[in-house]
C-alpha cells in the first residue's frame, strides 16, 4: 500500500528529527547551566554532537536510494509526496534556530518571513527558539572564557611558569609548618630538586646543559605508552 509506505517514511524521519532536537537541547542545557566547567561533561557533549552527526549522515544516505530511480519512475510517485510535511518543516526550522542560523542567511519563501508559514503553537515555538541562546552562541561564550587568549597569542610558557612557581611556593609553605624536623628536611630537599628540574624548563641554557649530561629524564613515563618497552 503506497499510502502506508509514505506514512512509514514520514514517521521514520519525524523520529530521527525528534532525536536530533532532543540531543541538541541536552547539549545546550549543559552549556546554559555552566556544567562545562566540569570537563567530564564535555565527553557527554562530544558524544551527543557525534550522535547528531551520525543521524544526519544516515538521513542523507537515505536519499541515495532515489538515485537508483529513473526520472520517469520518480515522476510516477512524485504526486504521493505532495509538498513537504508540515511537522518536518517545523522540526527543521526549530533545528536551524537552535543551532544558530542567522536571519540574514535565510532564503525567503514566497517573499515571506519563514515564521509566516506557521500558526498558533507552531509559530510560538519558533518565536521561543529565536529568543533562546543558540548552540553557536553558547559554544562561542565557552571559548571566550578559555584562559590564555591574549591579543598577542597564548603565552603558554609564561603561564606555565607562573602556575608552577605558585604551586611550589604553596607546597613550601605547607612543609615549613611541619613539626617533624627530619621528615620536613627530607621533603624540603625533594622539593628543592623538583624546583631545580622545573627551572631548567624555563632556561634554555640550563636545559641544554642538563641534556648534554643526560640528566634529563622522562617523568611519569608510565602514563605515556610510547615510553613503555611492551607498548604496542
Amino acid at each position: 500500500n503506497i499510502s502506508m509506505t509514505k506514512k512509514g517514511q514520514i514517521l521514520f524521519f519525524y523520529l530521527w528529527f525528534k532525536q536530533i532536537l532532543w540531543e541538541l537541547d541536552s547539549v545546550r542545557k549543559i552549556f546554559i547551566h555552566n556544567h562545562v566547567r566540569d570537563e567530564r561533561n564535555m565527553l557527554t557533549v562530544v558524544s551527543r554532537i557525534h550522535r547528531i552527526t551520525m543521524i544526519f549522515r544516515l538521513l542523507v544516505d537515505q536519499f541515495a536510494v532515489l538515485e537508483t530511480m529513473t526520472a520517469l519512475d520518480f515522476y510516477d510517485f512524485r504526486e504521493y509526496l505532495s509538498s513537504a510535511s508540515g511537522f518536518q518543516s517545523l522540526q527543521f526550522r526549530l533545528l536551524e534556530n537552535k543551532i544558530g542560523v542567522a536571519e540574514n542567511l535565510r532564503v525567503p519563501y514566497n517573499r515571506r518571513h519563514y515564521r509566516d508559514n506557521f500558526h498558533g503553537q507552531e509559530s510560538q515555538a519558533l518565536l521561543q527558539t529565536e529568543q533562546e541562546r543558540t548552540l553557536l552562541q553558547l559554544v562561542e561564550q565557552w571559548l571566550e572564557r578559555t584562559p590564555g587568549l591574549e591579543e598577542d597569542g597564548f603565552n603558554f610558557w609564561g603561564k606555565l611558569q607562573v602556575n608552577v612557581e605558585e604551586g611550589f611556593r604553596s607546597e613550601k609553605q605547607k612543609l615549613e609548618k611541619m613539626s617533624d624536623c627530619e621528615t620536613k628536611q627530607e621533603l624540603l630537599e625533594d622539593l628543592s630538586k623538583q624546583i631545580e628540574l622545573f627551572n631548567s624548563l624555563f632556561d634554555s641554557k640550563r636545559h641544554d646543559h642538563l641534556l648534554s649530561k643526560d640528566n634529563i629524564v622522562v617523568l611519569f613515563y608510565k602514563l605515556h605508552p610510547t615510553f613503555l618497552p611492551n607498548s604496542k
